[in-house]
């Protein structure tokens, strides 16, 4: 018998909620615009990422903008906003 691999050791790891969002994201995006680019659809794919409530960092920590519409961090730098 030979060596084990060690993706055979380890088994299946979990999905990051990243990886997940991206699989069905890209799958979506990719219905929607059959005739999109994949690198476009790549590219589109991790820009909702950025406001998908789905991303941890989207997360309510009070250093996002407030229901108000403020765009301005507590850093006094912009929110991104796409």
């Amino acid at each position: 018998m030979g060596p084990v691999k060690s993706s055979e050791r380890r088994g299946k790891s979990t999905s990051s909620p990243y990886h997940k969002f991206f699989q069905g994201e890209l799958k979506r995006i990719k219905q929607e615009n059959p005739s999109m680019s994949h690198k476009e659809a790549f590219k589109q794919a991790g820009l909702n990422w950025r406001t998908s409530p789905l991303n941890p960092k989207n997360k309510t920590t009070g250093t996002g903008p407030s229901q108000a519409g403020d765009t301005t961090l507590a850093t006094g730098k912009q929110w991104l906003l796409k």
